[in-house]
């Protein structure tokens, strides 16, 4: 007698996962990919790509993929609860038509969990639907996209969609690499503070003005104005804080972030939303209640936009009480802080009186809060630069140009800086300088990457091919860029690899198939 069999991602997952079905009255075993089942050929020679938009791929653990097809012999219902987002789609259409390949007429639905809480999974269950054996079309065709350009235009320098782009973006504008904090000092009370983007060309300015501000005649009271509260954290808003706060590294608040999601603590965390939906922004009402904020409303918070498939950061428990490990205490602090906050009344604070104050002061943003008590309350740095690491500098310029989704940035970071690509003013140097010139203009251009998502969403929506999708994008490249793409590719795939050693692919029978869309 067959089953349920959930599968997921993340091996550390698995152990929470059981506990939310047993707690949705759900049964049956759960199974963990470990991430992608398939990738690529290391090197982008030969290209592998055919004609037909097909890419050759092998099994990333072929002992994963063994243990799956074994799995899904017992199975009476797939339910595929791997990430709510484009990669997880591709795992998930590879679990697909693993399991169909074994099993035809087998039931497979996708499932998408915000959180890793039995009450979120009972909901993806209802809401759940039936897979069908297309390639999801974001996540197919960036994969192929980005190699195909790799392997025509990377020639001793790396060229990439973003890589390029970001280089091309860093080499047009002023970088921010850090804050300047200001202390205005007042005549009565708190010093009115303003926090100005660092440059590489503006740092000595400000070095020579932290000077001389106590010099400077204190400020009185002007006017009051109400502030707007800061909306709720996005992955990268999380990333960026937890740097400048607690020095985590990029790569590291990821992981934290991840492992809080995987124990049910946080909601899914690679996320660009700064909002969430009414009723999320109501459950946490019990939690501002018990923490003090009494003034919280989830009407204040900022609705998620229907077009985003996810909310912005937010804890999924009650308790936080249980978190042991002071690090994650404060990664959760803070996102619960940013949370709840946009909940908060506006701020109100008071501006000095510019009379007799500096000039260069009218172009600051100083303020200080009125009710400087309870939430109001502001643990402030002093004055002074605060650079950021390499890596914020990085994460902060792919996210002002646009580049680059939640679920890659902090890979994209981690080859940006090992490329040594950057000087010291995170401009391109001269490495940077000349792998920007091995890739075409219409490709480093940011309004390519752009163009290439806005295409994506569009022809998802229209439920289009990974195919017509292609052909949608490559029509916004110039022809001889075309072509040069086109002369890499090739009319047929092999069905082993230039060393001759055999594929570990997906089989039925003794045939290793294509019709599978596993190479």
């Amino acid at each position: 007698m067959g089953d349920n069999l959930w599968i997921i991602e993340a091996d550390g997952k698995v152990r929470k996962f059981r506990e939310i079905l047993k707690k949705a009255g759900l049964t049956g075993p759960v199974f963990a990919t470990g991430g992608h089942l398939f990738s690529a050929p290391k090197s982008l020679r030969p290209l592998l790509i055919d004609r037909d938009y097909r890419d050759f791929r092998i099994p990333v653990r072929p002992e994963r993929v063994a243990e799956l097809r074994q799995a899904v012999k017992t199975a009476d219902h797939l339910f595929v609860a791997t990430d709510p987002d484009d990669e997880g789609d591709v795992i998930a259409a590879d679990v697909f038509k693993i399991a169909k390949a074994i099993n035809p007429v087998l039931a497979v639905s996708r499932i998408r969990l915000s959180a890793l809480h039995d009450k979120a999974l009972a909901k993806a269950v209802r809401e759940s639907e039936f897979l069908r054996s297309e390639d999801p079309v974001p996540g197919t065709v960036r994969r192929v996209l980005d190699r195909w350009i790799g392997g025509t235009f990377s020639k001793g320098l790396p060229v990439g969609r973003v890589f390029s782009a970001y280089l091309a973006f860093t080499a047009t504008r002023v970088p921010v690499i850090g804050r300047v904090i200001v202390r205005y000092p007042a005549k009565e009370g708190a010093a009115y503070s303003a926090t100005i983007p660092l440059t590489p060309d503006n740092r000595e300015e400000w070095s020579q003005r932290l000077k001389e501000i106590p010099h400077c005649p204190k400020a009185v009271t002007g006017a009051t104005k109400e502030i707007s509260r800061n909306p709720p954290f996005s992955f990268v808003d999380a990333l960026l804080a937890l740097q400048r706060d607690s020095g985590l590294s990029v790569t590291e608040g990821a992981r934290r972030i991840q492992n809080l999601y995987e124990n049910g603590i946080l909601s899914y965390p690679r996320t660009d939303c700064r909002g969430m939906t009414r009723e999320t922004a109501e459950s946490l009402l019990p939690l501002a209640r018990k923490l003090g904020l009494s003034d919280y409303d989830p009407v204040r918070v900022p609705e998620k936009p229907e077009a985003s498939p996810h909310e912005s950061l937010h804890p999924v428990i009650g308790d936080l009480g249980r978190i042991r490990d002071p690090v994650d205490r404060r990664v959760v602090g803070m996102i619960t802080k940013s949370a709840l906050g946009s909940g908060l009344p506006p701020l109100l604070v008071e501006k000095p009186d510019p009379t007799n104050l500096p000039e260069w002061t009218q172009a600051l943003d100083l303020w200080r809060p009125m009710n400087r008590f309870g939430p109001d309350r502001v643990v402030s740095l002093p004055a002074g630069i605060y650079p950021d690491s390499p890596d914020a500098i990085v994460l902060s310029g792919l996210m002002e140009a646009g580049l680059g989704r939640p679920s890659t940035l902090p890979v994209h970071v981690m080859k940006i800086l090992s490329q040594n690509v950057l000087g010291k003013d995170f401009r391109p140097n001269g490495k940077g300088l000349a792998a920007l010139s091995k890739a075409p203009e219409a490709i480093r251009s940011v309004e390519f990457t752009r163009r290439m998502e806005t295409i994506l969403r569009e022809m998802k929506e229209q439920g289009a091919t990974v195919e017509s999708a292609i052909e949608e994008i490559l029509s916004v490249l110039p022809v001889p860029v075309r072509e040069q793409m086109d002369s890499v590719i090739v009319d047929e795939l092999p069905v082993e690899l230039p060393d001759g050693n055999l594929l570990e692919l997906v089989q039925k029978g003794n045939t290793i198939g294509l019709e599978f869309g596993l190479i």
